[in-house]
């Protein structure tokens, strides 16, 4: 009897467990909606805060920024759009918050 209450008791734990990890994918489809959602306005490379020019170079190294663009929640938070063009003329787009931590 007690065999079973202790496998009741595991099979409860390793179910919250579960439950409560959290689903990054989630979290992205959340945050690009987001994005998605904000009208950005072109700005010029030196209005970029050291902060997030920094966590770009770090996660991008090499790579030279083409634009940057920001907009404005409705927090009142500012995210930047930082913008990347390959040597075929492709353009990859980053967004980060004003503390460097990226989107």
């Amino acid at each position: 009897m007690k065999s079973i209450v202790m496998m009741a008791f595991v099979a409860c734990i390793g179910a919250t467990a579960l439950w409560a990890t959290p689903n990054p994918q989630l979290e992205q489809a959340q945050s690009s909606v987001t994005v998605d959602e904000l009208t950005f306005t072109e700005i010029t490379l030196d209005k970029i805060p050291q902060e997030v020019s920094d966590a770009f170079a770090k996660e991008n190294e090499g790579a030279a920024i083409y634009k940057a663009y920001l907009a404005e929640k409705e927090d009142g938070t500012v995210v930047y759009k930082i913008s990347v063009k390959d040597a075929e003329g492709a353009v990859q787009d980053f967004f980060y918050q004003e503390d460097g931590s990226k989107m």
